[in-house]
């Protein structure tokens, strides 16, 4: 239930974010926090026999699904109509979908798998692969809000 109110919840906040904030904070705080949370859920996962720990994940679950929900999820399907040349901005939303979906489907598929080798720290390399798209959102990601697409063209094409 947590994490249904968290994402319902997230999903209303982001409509009103993403013209007001911008694109590229919500997406570097989404990413942030999700990285964050992460690391919480693997420290409540490593210390499961604590009286704290089951409080822990079902905050750090929340918090993972809410951060999502207000940057990664609405803003990087947005990003690449924004971004692609017009030329390109079909073949290049449809590419950066598929990965999308095949990240997903990858990353569900081996959750199992992952358990079995990580064991309580299942979510740390989760959180460092957060921790680098992060520091790659940083360095790379423009800010598109407020931008015609004619715009943003030519600003990355001077780039």
């Amino acid at each position: 239930m947590v994490m249904n109110l968290a994402n319902a919840l997230a999903t209303v906040a982001s409509v009103a974010l993403l013209d007001s904030v911008g694109r590229r904070p919500l997406l570097l705080a989404s990413i942030a926090s999700m990285g964050a949370a992460a690391a919480g859920l693997t420290a409540a996962l490593d210390h499961a026999d604590e009286w704290w720990a089951p409080t822990a994940c079902v905050f750090s679950i929340g918090a993972f699904v809410a951060a999502f929900g207000v940057g990664l999820g609405p803003v990087v399907p947005l990003m690449p109509a924004e971004l692609f040349p017009a030329q390109h901005r079909a073949s290049g939303s449809a590419i950066a979908w598929s990965a999308h979906w095949i990240g997903n489907f990858a990353t569900a598929q081996s959750f199992l798998f992952q358990y079995r080798f990580f064991g309580s720290a299942l979510f740390a390399p989760h959180a460092t692969a957060l921790a680098i798209g992060l520091v790659f959102a940083a360095a790379s990601v423009p800010e598109t809000r407020g931008k015609s697409l004619e715009q943003i063209e030519h600003e990355m094409s001077a780039t």
